[in-house]
């Protein structure tokens, strides 16, 4: 973690980055990658709607940190052991969004978005 972001949220440079000073599950060294706050639970990368985008697919939505780019991966089920990497976006607002143009798009899927730089 930067030292100014550090010190900005904490008024010191005590933390190692392993702490979840908010309690919402997410470190404070993986809400810096995520441009969150760790001293809001509120404040969290999370995806805000999946919706089907007219013939086209499914659209997800997600809360960004404009400059960031952000990975999607998908899989059809749950009990699949890995995750299949499917796009990126870098955020240009405080939302971004990516559509899954798959055929196989209207069965049941899961997908994630993760912080890549």
């Amino acid at each position: 973690m930067a030292d100014d972001w550090e010190y900005a949220y904490f008024n010191s440079l005590s933390h190692n980055g392993a702490e979840d000073s908010d309690g919402d599950d997410r470190s404070d060294g993986e809400e810096y990658r995520a441009g969150t706050s760790p001293v809001s639970g509120e404040s969290v990368l999370r995806v805000f709607t999946l919706r089907r985008s007219g013939a086209a697919g499914v659209q997800v939505l997600w809360a960004a940190v404009p400059g960031k780019i952000y990975g999607i991966q998908r899989r059809d089920s749950l009990a699949d052991a890995a995750w299949q990497d499917v796009g990126s976006v870098r955020a240009l607002t405080s939302t971004a969004d990516w559509t899954d143009v798959d055929p196989s798009v209207f069965g049941q899927r899961y997908y994630r978005v993760f912080v890549m730089e």
